[in-house]
């Protein structure tokens, strides 16, 4: 065993007086960190047309470790750019970060590639919109814990459901460093879409929601089995049978990032002048392997699977008659500013605690101890009170250049001292008997009574709303009106 590496100061950095205390110094697992972005780094990404071409929309951090986006920019990670998302973000995963009460860098580059291959799927090969419902339906949620507690960028992780039957592939299980390579990216918008995601907010925690446990209701259960069955049937079909890598191999191929608001869904897309493609050029197939090894577990001399015979849906292929389901979207925040909080389930909230540099692992993988990550993650060590989240906090588009970045709130730093194994096993054991019974107790937080068959997104006790159409005075979906004028063409 080498020396270990040398690390960029990071949050949750502490110094205590004395010779102790100097040995001592500590550094948050999975936080904040001095960005390691490089130009080479930019470069490439702009090679694949993954970023601006313009230097002026893409900005280097300084030597801040926590960021600081400067008005009109947002904080961008280059895994998730390599994951399928772009500025502007597209309604769907705006929609799931309200709904789970987190923001965008609590995810984890893979739980971006599932909400990237599942929108694909349901464009593509379900020929609707994304569906919430159907969401529910095969994803779970969790928080992810290294030896400290829940990582406060990437500790939110989102992963297929044990239960359900879906496409085999196997991402790659670690992103090496992706913490360390962030940078602001100028924001943007679609005509006519007039919000964006909340502000970057580092002090936000991940606290436990009851929407977490993805509740699908009696009204629900009959439209989300219809799509799951078709979902195992493409899984099925004879010697054409759809596989995991055609997913993502479709939107690499298009040059769509399924992640960001487009002016069409996919099963609208029609060649190489498709507006909704980052670029017109066509991929070569080296670039194409190359793309599909970064984000698949294929060894180097690995053959990655072949295209399947069953053809994603675009302009010259049409979505049969007898496929069209309209989309459900979740819940946009300006659409209804006057919900209620979304309960939290932990009575408390958490922060990591510290440790020493030495013992800082290189990133581990997302998946990589996943028994010790579930307990850690579930367990309610701190005492410090959830922040509450605030209904109105929205950043709205002011030109067609992005918002402004709010004043960054200090990030609170402590230590936690963990329980003994024995002792954190009872605890958790309580933890969850008592989260069963409010569960029986509880009604959901989002009410999904009133859902029909032709309804794409829902609201608090109010009827659904089609999508495109505002509800309570809110704005339309992004890319509302350009999709519904090609749908009814």
């Amino acid at each position: 065993m080498g020396k270990p590496k040398k690390s960029s100061p990071a949050v949750g950095t502490s110094a205590a007086g004395g010779k102790k205390g100097a040995a001592a110094a500590r550094v948050t697992d999975g936080g904040w960190r001095r960005s390691e972005t490089r130009e080479s780094d930019l470069r490439k990404l702009r090679e694949r047309s993954l970023i601006p071409q313009d230097t002026t929309a893409v900005r280097l951090p300084g030597s801040e470790v926590i960021p600081r986006p400067p008005s009109g920019y947002r904080v961008m990670f280059v895994a998730f750019v390599l994951h399928g998302f772009a500025y502007p973000v597209h309604d769907f995963l705006r929609g799931l970060l309200f709904f789970y009460g987190v923001q965008l860098h609590h995810l984890s580059p893979n739980s971006l590639l599932h909400i990237a291959c599942f929108i694909t799927l349901c464009e593509c090969w379900l020929g609707i919109e994304p569906h919430f419902g159907l969401f529910r339906k095969l994803y779970s949620v969790r928080r992810q814990s290294g030896l400290d507690g829940v990582y406060p960028i990437g500790g939110f992780i989102i992963s297929l459901s044990p239960d359900v039957q879906f496409f085999s592939f196997s991402m790659s299980e670690s992103v090496q460093y992706w913490r360390r390579k962030w940078f602001y990216i100028r924001d943007s918008v679609l005509p006519g879409q007039d919000f964006g995601p909340v502000p970057f907010d580092p002090s936000q925690l991940i606290v436990k929601k009851r929407s977490w446990k993805n509740q699908i209701l009696d009204g629900e259960v009959a439209e989300i089995e219809a799509l799951y069955r078709r979902v195992e049937e493409l899984q099925l079909i004879p010697e054409k049978e759809v596989n995991g890598v055609d997913i993502i191999r479709v939107f690499l191929e298009r040059r769509v990032q399924p992640l960001q608001a487009r002016a069409h869904p996919m099963f609208l897309y029609s060649g190489r002048r498709d507006p909704t493609r980052v670029s017109s050029e066509k991929i070569s197939e080296v670039e194409l392997d190359r793309a599909l090894r970064v984000l698949l577990k294929f060894k180097a001399d690995e053959k990655i699977p072949g295209k399947s015979l069953t053809p994603p849906f675009s302009s010259t292929l049409a979505v049969p008659k007898s496929f069209k389901v309209p989309g459900m979207a979740p819940p946009l925040l300006e659409r209804y500013p006057n919900a209620p909080d979304n309960e939290v389930v932990d009575s408390v909230s958490e922060l990591p605690s510290a440790r020493s540099p030495a013992e800082d692992a290189d990133d581990l993988g997302e998946d990589h101890s996943s028994k010790r990550s579930r307990s850690s993650s579930e367990s309610s060590d701190a005492s410090t009170p959830p922040t509450p989240r605030n209904p109105r906090g929205l950043e709205r588009h002011d030109d067609v250049q992005g918002g402004s970045s709010s004043p960054i709130p200090a990030v609170p730093v402590r230590v936690v001292a963990p329980h003994p194994p024995a002792k954190r096993k009872k605890e958790e054991k309580k933890e969850e008997k008592k989260e069963e019974k409010r569960a029986r107790r509880a009604s959901p937080i989002f009410d999904l009574s009133t859902l029909g068959s032709r309804a794409c997104g829902f609201a608090f006790g109010a009827p659904l709303c089609p999508r495109g159409q505002a509800a309570g005075g809110g704005a339309p979906d992004a890319g509302g009106e350009t999709a519904a004028a090609a749908r009814g063409a």
